[in-house]
């Protein structure tokens, strides 16, 4: 019987970042017979974070925002763009 305290990997935070990462293994073969464990010590009971991205092009993302812009305006102490 395997080790059940034993990981080939650890993602630590399952913010966005650490769950895209994991959903990347989760597509690769590489990664089939590895054991990987994601560990957060907040309990996530409620939505605390914005999340944001830029694309061009649609992509396998399309479908998760529920807000959407045509154009941003960025303010800085040094710059602004439109």
């Amino acid at each position: 019987m395997a080790n059940s305290s034993h990981f080939d990997y650890i993602i630590i935070g399952n913010g966005l970042a650490g769950l895209q990462l994991a959903l990347k293994f989760a597509d690769d073969t590489f990664f089939k017979d590895k054991r990987i464990a994601l560990i957060d010590p907040s309990p996530k009971t409620e939505n605390d974070k914005t999340w944001s991205f830029w694309e061009t092009h649609p992509s396998h993302w399309l479908n998760l925002p529920y807000k959407t812009w045509k154009k941003a305006t960025i303010v800085s102490s040094k710059k602004q763009s439109i």
